[in-house]
């Protein structure tokens, strides 16, 4: 009996330490607790305030109808917690935004065909907490691609002759801030003078360092330039450059082309401009066997070389000149009409 009793003393003994040191931890955690909120912190509270999504320009105002074939979204997105992911939904599907500034996200969409696209944006922050922006769409009705073209297109010049041809730039609806274009001719038949950078990129557009480049060995002739300022969208057609070749003397008759080789240009964001159309042009150098006053050269002074004087009575005139501008001195005048009259109704073999 003895020893049973001094047992039951060392587990009753047992059993009061076990229950005092869980009753001193739950004491300290009481007062851990205690500390805490008398601090006036929150102790496991979730924050369940979805992310706030708004969108700010340049994104297109909802049910707009642009003519570029590109759109910027933009949004600012905002949460009492850190913003996790931005996503838009472009048309069902999701891709990633770009922070590009404080609570700012943007994607651009290019190269788009003509329709109407249907866009809305997703947020989470770093609770999973998601929020979801309004139902967007944008209609791309996009003109057509720029084109840059020879301007004229054809002209007759004949040997030792100066001429001037145009880089002319249409930009379909679209911005132009900047470019680089490369022109082509028969060295042995033309030599380039000069090349002028002209209206497109406003009235003092920049020449790159050591352009332009011309190369009267090899047939080529290279502009680089570049708008000082704002570009204005859509930008007015215009010149790019205007190039003055002279015709070698003792060129052979026949029909040259003066084409352009490469033709790059950005928009009003510096992305390049696809699909860009070229135009080329032909220069044609010929002897005539007919003085000036046959105008239309058919062996005989009459009608219809008075007709044709007429027609541009009055006209300024630049090299190379036409033939209707008889005497070469820029102006369809009097002294034309009367050099005609002095010849009218010879006849040439």
């Amino acid at each position: 009996m003895i020893k049973t009793e001094k047992n039951k003393s060392v587990a009753c003994g047992f059993k009061f330490a076990t229950y005092f040191f869980i009753f001193s931890l739950l004491l300290s955690t009481v007062g851990i607790i205690g500390t805490v909120m008398a601090s006036g912190q929150t102790v496991g509270a979730e924050e369940t305030t979805p992310p706030a999504i708004a969108f700010i320009a340049p994104t297109p105002a909802n049910g707009s109808t642009i003519t570029v074939n590109y759109v910027t979204i933009n949004v600012s997105v905002t949460d009492p917690s850190n913003v996790s992911t931005v996503l838009l939904n472009w048309n069902g599907v999701n891709e990633t935004m770009n922070m590009t500034g404080l609570n700012t996200w943007s994607v651009d969409k290019t190269d788009l065909s003509n329709g109407e696209y249907t866009y809305k944006i997703y947020a989470n922050d770093t609770w999973n907490n998601w929020g979801v922006s309004e139902v967007r769409t944008v209609n791309v009705m996009s003109a057509a691609a720029p084109t840059v073209s020879i301007d004229p297109a054809s002209q007759d010049v004949s040997a030792d002759d100066t001429f001037t041809v145009n880089v002319a730039v249409d930009p379909s609806g679209k911005g132009v801030s900047t470019g680089s274009i490369t022109t082509s001719f028969n060295a042995s038949v033309m030599q380039v003078n000069s090349a002028v950078a002209g209206d497109l990129l406003g009235t003092s557009p920049i020449v790159a360092p050591g352009y332009p480049k011309i190369d009267n060995t090899n047939g080529t002739v290279e502009t680089d330039l570049s708008r000082f300022g704002a570009t204005p969208v859509p930008t007015p057609k215009g010149t790019w450059a205007a190039i003055t070749f002279t015709v070698n003397s003792g060129a052979p008759d026949g029909t040259y082309d003066i084409t352009i080789t490469s033709a790059s240009l950005a928009n009003e964001t510096f992305v390049d401009i696809p699909g860009i159309t070229i135009t080329n042009g032909t220069v044609t150098v010929k002897t005539s066997l007919y003085p000036r006053w046959d105008i239309n050269e058919d062996g005989k002074v009459d009608f219809k070389d008075l007709g044709i004087l007429g027609a541009h009575y009055g006209e300024t005139t630049a090299t190379p000149y036409p033939r209707w501008d008889i005497n070469e001195d820029g102006k369809v005048d009097f002294k034309d009409l009367g050099i005609l009259g002095a010849h009218y109704g010879e006849t040439y073999v």
